[in-house]
Protein backbone atom coordinates (compact mmCIF):
# COMPACT_ATOMS: atom_id res chain seq x y z
CA UNK A 1 0.00 0.00 0.00
CA UNK A 2 1.70 3.81 -1.21
CA UNK A 3 -0.20 5.17 1.74
CA UNK A 4 -2.49 7.24 0.14
CA UNK A 5 -6.26 7.18 0.31
CA UNK A 6 -8.36 7.71 -2.58
CA UNK A 7 -11.83 9.41 -2.03
CA UNK A 8 -13.73 6.26 -0.77
CA UNK A 9 -11.57 5.03 1.91
CA UNK A 10 -11.07 9.06 3.05
CA UNK A 11 -14.97 8.94 3.53
CA UNK A 12 -15.18 5.70 5.47
CA UNK A 13 -12.54 6.72 7.66
CA UNK A 14 -13.65 10.34 8.44
CA UNK A 15 -16.65 8.39 8.92
CA UNK A 16 -15.01 5.71 11.65
CA UNK A 17 -13.35 8.47 13.31
CA UNK A 18 -16.85 10.57 14.10
CA UNK A 19 -18.01 7.20 15.52
CA UNK A 20 -20.60 6.99 12.26
CA UNK A 21 -19.64 3.21 11.43
CA UNK A 22 -21.45 0.51 13.18
CA UNK A 23 -20.47 -2.99 13.38
CA UNK A 24 -23.07 -5.50 12.42
CA UNK A 25 -24.99 -7.63 14.56
CA UNK A 26 -23.28 -10.81 13.06
CA UNK A 27 -19.70 -9.73 12.16
CA UNK A 28 -17.55 -12.42 14.14
CA UNK A 29 -19.74 -14.63 11.65
CA UNK A 30 -19.30 -12.91 8.61
CA UNK A 31 -15.51 -12.46 9.36
CA UNK A 32 -15.67 -16.59 10.32
CA UNK A 33 -17.01 -17.25 6.59
CA UNK A 34 -14.62 -15.14 4.42
CA UNK A 35 -11.59 -16.42 6.94
CA UNK A 36 -12.60 -19.99 5.48
CA UNK A 37 -13.37 -19.15 2.39
CA UNK A 38 -9.71 -17.34 1.92
CA UNK A 39 -8.42 -20.19 3.24
CA UNK A 40 -10.14 -22.37 0.51
CA UNK A 41 -8.99 -20.41 -2.18
CA UNK A 42 -5.53 -21.58 -2.29
CA UNK A 43 -6.50 -25.46 -0.96
CA UNK A 44 -5.03 -28.17 -3.59
CA UNK A 45 -7.27 -31.21 -1.55
CA UNK A 46 -9.61 -31.49 -4.59
CA UNK A 47 -8.50 -32.42 -8.19
CA UNK A 48 -10.61 -31.16 -11.29
CA UNK A 49 -10.79 -33.18 -14.32
CA UNK A 50 -11.79 -31.60 -17.76
CA UNK A 51 -13.23 -35.25 -19.00
CA UNK A 52 -11.73 -34.38 -22.46
CA UNK A 53 -12.79 -37.84 -24.59
CA UNK A 54 -11.57 -39.08 -27.54
CA UNK A 55 -14.67 -38.17 -29.20
CA UNK A 56 -14.40 -35.07 -28.23
CA UNK A 57 -10.84 -34.10 -29.48
CA UNK A 58 -11.32 -35.64 -32.63
CA UNK A 59 -14.36 -33.01 -33.86
CA UNK A 60 -11.87 -30.01 -34.37
CA UNK A 61 -11.66 -26.32 -32.58
CA UNK A 62 -14.63 -25.41 -34.26
CA UNK A 63 -17.50 -27.52 -32.82
CA UNK A 64 -15.56 -27.15 -29.43
CA UNK A 65 -15.34 -23.36 -29.89
CA UNK A 66 -19.50 -23.46 -30.56
CA UNK A 67 -19.79 -25.44 -27.59
CA UNK A 68 -18.10 -22.44 -25.21
CA UNK A 69 -20.88 -20.81 -26.22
Amino acid sequence: MTGTLDAEERDILVRFERGELVARSDAEREMSVAREAASNTFNKTRRVSPGVTERDDSRGPEVSRRARR
